[in-house]
């Protein structure tokens, strides 16, 4: 039988076909593995983060398995440095999340990295990383890059008392309810490198929250330039600090009549081998000529509070003398320290009118344990009289003008961190113990 040939143009059209088919088949196919494993809002790019191709090409990092759909998004900068973190950054995303395992094969989780790049004056180029859990970001992280030294910049460009206060601006702008334990850990060393800068801004990368900073209204905190901005050499103010708390017991040492030029230094550094703070009721009147003992107070970490300005008994004047016995002192620690926030009283002897606490609205500390330093001024009875009464959150009371005070604190500070006990400030105990200050009744003891 005779096999009728094909012609060309036939061969050609039916070559056609089968090319046809075999791409659209490999684009639908394309289409569904691309559907299948890497969900459309997993691969688009949000507005609300700011990318410059100039900067760092935009690439795409796809992985999944049994677990959950990864697309990480980030910035190619052909900067070594910036490259390997953020490389290592991706890597630790890789292994850390999705932070629990899928319990339905046929919804994945989804993790996903966006980020932000920017550059200040040719010189500061600013990384930020987030990695959302289902939508959700689960883990931020940023580096300032100096172009010119080659190197992540970090809190050392600071002055150290300057840290300080970038510590409570953190706390005092971070979204956790003040009273939580986590918000009084909060606290900045110089070698903090999760920042984020822009020409006025500093932005703080923290438990994933971002708090800005305007440090160009601030040139003498910096101690290197940032930016535009040059160092100035201009004082910066005080503050106080507690320093975070345990599940434990806490007393609360409080020294009245300083401040003294001689024994709170030993006061203080008797606490510090205990890791210890304490609180300084102190007479405004005693101040002049002393400013620098109230910045060092404060800036060691120690409470300051407000003992009147001459040591009168409170029961003998009215709610306008009260005041500005008050506003004196508290005045003289403004102008010594900086220090710019309303103190803690306690009335000279303890003595106070009930109806005049209530009207005043000042939170008034008086003691549930008595040293009677005053009146024995003997170390070893000092300490026998205020360890065997102290309890879970009592505040004791002791004078900063005694040597023999001082001298009694080697008894009773090894003897109560013996018993557990930890050592803090009245502000702290509140905190420690959750209670909310009511300025209208007196404080002996927080329980």
């Amino acid at each position: 039988m005779q096999i009728k040939k094909i012609s060309t143009p036939i061969k050609i059209t039916i070559l056609l076909g089968i090319i046809t088919a075999i791409a659209l088949g490999i684009f639908f196919g394309v289409q569904e593995l691309y559907k299948s494993d890497y969900p459309k809002e997993l691969l688009d790019f949000s507005d609300d983060y700011e990318i410059d191709p100039k900067l760092g090409k935009h690439q795409i990092l796809k992985q999944t398995n049994k677990d959950a759909y990864y697309v990480l998004h980030y910035p190619d900068t052909n900067i070594d440095t910036i490259d390997q973190w953020i490389k290592s950054q991706m890597n630790h995303t890789l292994k850390t999340y999705p932070s629990q395992p899928t319990t339905d094969p046929e919804n994945k989780q989804q993790i996903k990295q966006l980020y932000s790049i920017n550059n200040v004056q040719e010189r500061y180029l600013s990384i930020q990383l987030d990695t959302l859990e289902n939508n959700q970001v689960v883990n931020r992280t940023s580096r300032v890059y100096d172009v010119d030294n080659q190197t992540f910049i970090n809190t050392d460009i600071f002055k150290p008392k300057a840290i300080r206060l970038l510590t409570q601006h953190l706390r005092d702008n971070i979204n956790l309810n003040k009273n939580q334990a986590n918000i009084r850990k909060i606290k900045l060393d110089n070698t903090f490198e999760d920042l984020y800068l822009t020409e006025n801004i500093l932005i703080f990368n923290y438990m994933n929250q971002s708090i800005p900073f305007k440090y160009t209204e601030h040139p003498n905190y910096l101690k290197l330039s940032l930016g535009n901005t040059e160092p100035v050499d201009k004082a910066i103010a005080s503050t106080y600090l507690d320093y975070g708390y345990e599940d434990t017991k806490m007393v609360a040492l409080t020294f009245d009549d300083g401040p003294h030029e001689t024994y709170a230094y030993q006061i203080m550094d008797k606490f510090e081998a205990y890791s210890g703070q304490a609180t300084f009721f102190v007479v405004g009147q005693r101040i002049p000529g002393r400013e620098q003992v109230i910045v060092d107070v404060l800036d060691r970490g120690h409470q300051i509070a407000n003992h009147s300005y001459s040591h009168p008994n409170f029961h003998k004047l009215t709610d306008a003398e009260i005041i500005e016995e008050l506003i004196k002192t508290e005045t003289l620690v403004k102008d010594a320290s900086g220090y710019d926030e309303s103190l803690q009283v306690r009335p000279p002897y303890g003595n106070m009118h009930k109806d005049q606490i209530s009207r005043l609205g000042f939170t008034i500390i008086n003691w549930d344990v008595d040293s009677l330093d005053w009146k024995s001024k003997n170390a070893s009875t000092i300490c026998k009289a205020t360890t065997q009464y102290v309890k879970d959150g009592s505040i004791v009371v002791m004078h900063e003008i005694y040597g023999s005070t001082v001298e009694s604190l080697d008894c009773i500070l090894e003897t109560l961190s013996d018993q557990g006990y930890k050592f803090v400030t009245v502000k702290e105990l509140f905190l420690a113990k959750g209670i909310e200050i009511n300025p209208k009744k007196p404080y002996y003891r927080v329980k």
